[in-house]
């Protein structure tokens, strides 16, 4: 059970104290909650030695506190800590008798009045609870993170959902469902699910829609005192008269009118679509502002406005816009501090306009950058309109949401570090991939196993021969090599060595009679060639320190055609890369097979992949594909 105590009732330590240590509740402070009952009391003290003593709780004043403690009883533990959150609580008795001007002309029969005192202090130095009760006092940072459902949470979202994360002591994650026509259940699952991946701090999720009626008594407060009023005028003449700063022929109506106007607008908004007879289909509700204000934010923003469908919450298709809602919304729920990117700086006046004219509590704001990669879109609507016009999902590797960059092999964690990394910082800048793709790389190159692969284009055939280039078997059926040399706790795996392949890019580079090594095997020699074979003779006292080509192999027993999947940038010069994506495909060894989906792996000398959930295909990670070196044969 959670219990809410009132902070500014200063016997609210009596029972956090006393709640704390006696009762497995939970207490929150909150300046919203009246008293509580002595019913309510009873029950959260049911069973313990406290309840007997509720009566003496609620009837203690300052008056008689003094005398209160003057008939302490010892042996009454529960009694002795009812004193001591009373004496606690109370600062003037508090300092007096820690100068013990309060025991001053007591009898030697209340001398155990030092016992109180004594056992005052020590709790005051080193009860736990004490620091709790301060900390929760203390004033609190409350911060939110409004994401629309709309979509799916891209990598500008996580840096705003970071950033509030680390500076609230109280976290609001509240879904901005202003826009019935756009939000839906579904996004709001999967953007919670998304949520969880970034581990954020215990948090309070709520919806705009929560106070769709407190909305709806600010806007007709406005309309009342003429701050606010109905406009009927066309969208493109609206548009027009906003940017060149002329004034609506609606703008002087007066409230008395326009309060009719929105309640017939109220009325339409109870039908399922639009009446297209009726002529009030056809208004909106503006702020009464600005005309000409250079910030052509301040122009009469519009604030409420009819959609096409009901909402599926607030049951009706009058609805505000985000720019009226959030800051009431905000200063309702007790947001302290607004952060947001700095490209709504325009829209700060506005926003205090409202609360302003509404005489409601004002948070700050704090802005930031947006964050920005190059050849990278990170606009929701921008990206839905590649994802529809290109078949593709919001999973996408190619798309920057948090799903898509985790299908493409980026680990969470490393993402946490680089946006925290970014902080606060003010200045837009591009980024360019190359640095959280090297930090993903040092990170995956500790954590993954190693497995061989080749690419199965042309592949070519090591046979293995005796000096007179007699077919010969020098290796035993199978070897056991760790999956990382650098890490033995991962254990080990089996690889078969009959039937053996390397890569077409490999095979050009070995010159006749070179010495080159196996990995895993050891070394040998190039005896001769074949249009799809090279013959070698094993060389097992070769050093394979002084070999220039180590070349990976895999053996066709047993082997497994994978397809690899190779991603580029989704856009160049802001339009839709057509060749974003590659397969190849490749030769892998049988313990691949054991890969778990979203496991990331390092087929070495090609790159480190995730084993895709989706599609059971491997994505190569970006920037840790390996280049093939061009040797100088001469």
């Amino acid at each position: 059970m959670q219990v809410r105590l009132n902070p500014s009732d200063k016997r609210s330590f009596v029972f956090y104290y006393l709640i704390k240590k006696y009762t497995p509740h939970d207490v929150v402070l909150d300046k919203e909650k009246k008293d509580i009952d002595v019913d309510v009391l009873e029950s959260i003290f049911e069973n313990t030695p406290v309840k007997s003593l509720l009566g003496k709780i609620c009837s203690f004043s300052d008056v008689n506190l003094k005398e209160a403690v003057l008939q302490y009883k010892k042996e009454a533990d529960a009694l002795r800590d009812v004193y001591f959150s009373l004496l606690y609580a109370d600062g003037t008795l508090l300092k007096a008798m820690k100068t013990d001007k309060a025991s001053s002309g007591l009898t030697d029969e209340n001398e155990h009045i030092a016992d109180v005192l004594r056992v005052l202090c020590d709790l005051a130095k080193n009860n736990g609870i004490i620091e709790e009760y301060k900390n929760e006092m203390k004033p609190k940072e409350t911060c939110r993170f409004p994401p629309e459902p709309s979509g799916y949470l891209h990598l500008g979202h996580v840096k705003a959902a970071l950033l509030n994360n680390s500076m609230a002591d109280r976290l609001i994650v509240r879904f901005d469902d202003t826009n019935q026509e756009k939000g839906s259940d579904l996004y709001e699952k999967i953007i919670l699910e998304d949520l969880e991946l970034l581990e954020l701090k215990e948090h309070r999720l709520s919806r705009t829609s929560d106070h769709y009626k407190t909305i709806m008594v600010c806007a007709q407060y406005l309309i009342n005192e003429g701050l606010a009023y109905c406009d009927n005028t066309e969208q493109e003449q609206m548009n027009k008269e906003r940017m060149d700063g002329i004034e609506s022929a609606k703008r002087n109506t007066k409230p008395a009118d326009n309060m009719k106007i929105f309640h017939k607008m109220m009325e339409l908004g109870d039908t399922e679509k639009p009446v297209d007879t009726s002529e009030f289909e056809h208004y909106c509700v503006r702020a009464k502002i600005s005309v000409d204000d250079k910030n052509k934010a301040l122009r009469d923003p519009v604030i409420f406005r009819l959609k096409d469908k009901k909402h599926g919450r607030t049951n009706s298709r009058l609805s505000p816009t985000y720019d009226f809602a959030c800051p009431i919304v905000d200063s309702t729920e007790g947001v302290t501090t607004v952060l947001r990117t700095n490209e709504f700086r325009d829209r700060n006046a506005q926003y205090f306009w409202f609360l302003r004219m509404l005489k409601m509590r004002t948070p700050i704001i704090k802005d930031f950058s947006r964050l920005n990669f190059e050849n990278t879109i990170l606009s929701k609507r921008k990206l839905r309109t590649i994802i529809e016009e290109h078949g593709l999902t919001w999973d996408d590797p190619r798309i920057p949401t948090i799903r898509g960059i985790m299908r493409l092999g980026l680990n969470i964690n490393v993402l946490k570090e680089y946006i925290t990394m970014q902080g606060m910082r003010q200045k837009n800048t591009v980024n360019s991939w190359d640095k959280i793709w090297a930090m993903n790389k040092k990170y995956l190159e500790r954590m993954c196993k190693r497995y061989s692969g080749v690419k199965q284009d042309r592949c070519v055939k090591i046979c293995f021969v005796d000096d007179k280039g007699e077919p010969v078997e020098p290796l035993e059926a199978t070897l056991t090599i760790p999956y990382n040399k650098k890490d033995s706790s991962m254990g080990q795996r089996t690889v078969y060595t009959k039937s053996m392949v390397i890569s077409k890019e490999d095979a050009e580079q070995l010159a006749d009679n070179e010495e080159f090594t196996l990995m895993h095997v050891g070394n040998v020699v190039v005896k001769s060639r074949q249009p799809d074979a090279i013959l070698v003779m094993n060389n097992p006292d070769g050093d394979v320190k002084t070999t220039v080509n180590k070349i990976t192999w895999v053996s066709l027993e047993g082997a497994l055609n994978i397809n690899l999947a190779i991603y580029s940038d989704l856009v160049i010069d802001g339009r839709f890369n057509t060749e974003s994506k590659n397969i190849i495909q490749i030769y892998a060894e049988k313990s691949v097979e054991d890969v778990k989906y979203g496991e990331v792996i390092q087929f070495e000398r090609i790159g480190f992949c995730r084993r895709d959930y989706k599609s059971g295909d491997f994505i190569m990670v970006p920037y840790t594909e390996q280049k093939r070196k061009v040797l100088n044969k001469n």
